[in-house]
């Protein structure tokens, strides 16, 4: 099941500094090889800071204040999953958990292999359980990202006037 959860930067400026540069070179592999670690570790350490990329605080997670741990880092595994791809055209960050588009947009969870069992009679099953998970962003462009990204494309133009 391929899940496919598009974020675009909107800065004008970014924008604009894109454009420039591929006015004067189609390739942007090199840059996007640049910025798409920055793009990574940036996501990672929002995972560290239990915030979106706009800033916003994550809820915590009652299984986190349970097992008086982070929300979202429990095995680590979505944490260690988070990667960047990219092309000529354009950067993708994100990860091939499973789980990780209702751990970004929230939404009702089918808990496999559960059901409710009613008046301890196994002959009269309910449908399995589902569960209400809420949405913690953690992939976007936030305001750091937009400062590493700002900075690599003003020095790539001025290597290119120069």
């Amino acid at each position: 099941m391929a899940v496919d959860i598009r974020i675009q930067a909107r800065a004008k400026v970014i924008q604009r500094k894109f454009a420039l540069l591929q006015k004067s070179n189609k390739d942007m592999r090199p840059v996007f090889a640049e910025i798409a670690p920055k793009m990574v570790l940036n996501t990672k350490l929002r995972f560290k800071q239990q915030q979106g990329p706009t800033g916003k605080f994550w809820k915590r997670s009652n299984a986190a204040r349970r097992e008086n741990r982070k929300t979202l880092i429990k095995t680590g595994r979505l944490f260690n999953s988070i990667e960047a791809t990219y092309d000529k055209k354009e950067i993708q960050v994100g990860s091939d958990v499973k789980y990780a588009r209702f751990a970004q947009l929230g939404g009702r969870a089918q808990l496999k292999g559960r059901y409710r069992i009613r008046n301890n009679k196994k002959s009269k099953r309910k449908p399995p359980v589902s569960k209400r998970v809420v949405a913690r962003k953690f992939l976007g462009v936030g305001k750091r990202d937009r400062k590493e990204i700002n900075k690599i494309l003003t020095r790539r133009i001025k290597q290119i006037v120069n």
